[in-house]
């Protein structure tokens, strides 16, 4: 694949160039139909293994190039959704739904659509460690969102599920990273202490 595509973009500069077309126009051109069925190939990809690890790193690659607005993230999301949906314990795709609201500067609290997914297999029985490791950055995410925010929720009902989720991967789902999920459990709390208490102030009133 990658001879053929540096003999496209060889054949497209040639003919583009002796058109005299503008440098500009010519690079947009080129990387833009470079992957006009990259997306299209990695899905039949994924459709004959859904745990093609390699599908979904060139997945995220190709969408990172074009550009990760909310749209494609709300679409990307029900798309990995979906692929979650088929099989429960897939790490890739554990890893690029993480990925994509990470990358994106985006918290899962915008996509409601995640939250309830998360929620259902959870509540259905499903203890797979991924979908555990990714209820505890949500609930973490709630938590911190709620003390910043000051408002009238609970935020140790999140809190509570944190400090459970973690202990169940540590003792149970996930003993051989005890050490860090002991570890997210003791930054949680120092981290939750300081959303609740605020920024603190110099004696100038200045934020320290």
């Amino acid at each position: 694949r990658i001879i053929m595509l540096g003999n496209i973009v060889s054949g497209q500069l040639r003919l583009l160039s002796k058109y005299k077309v503008k440098a500009w126009w010519v690079i947009n051109y080129i990387f833009y139909s470079l992957f006009d069925n990259e997306l299209a190939y990695i899905d039949s990809l994924l459709s004959r293994d859904v745990r093609n690890n390699s599908a979904w790193n060139q997945r995220f690659f190709v969408l990172k190039h074009l550009g990760l607005t909310r749209e494609t993230v709300q679409r990307e999301i029900h798309y990995t959704m979906n692929r979650i949906r088929l099989i429960k314990n897939n790490e890739s795709s554990w890893n690029f739904l993480h990925g994509l609201l990470e990358y994106g500067d985006f918290n899962t609290t915008q996509f409601p659509d995640v939250e309830t997914l998360t929620e259902e297999l959870y509540n259905s029985g499903n203890r797979s460690p991924y979908l555990l490791a990714f209820l505890v950055d949500l609930y973490i995410e709630k938590t911190l969102q709620i003390y910043e925010a000051n408002s009238y929720d609970d935020p140790e009902v999140f809190a509570r599920k944190v400090v459970e989720l973690c202990e169940m991967l540590a003792n149970h789902y996930d003993t051989i990273r005890y050490k860090y999920w002991k570890y997210i459990i003791q930054k949680f709390s120092n981290d939750k202490e300081k959303a609740r208490i605020g920024p603190t102030k110099t004696e100038s009133g200045e934020n320290a």
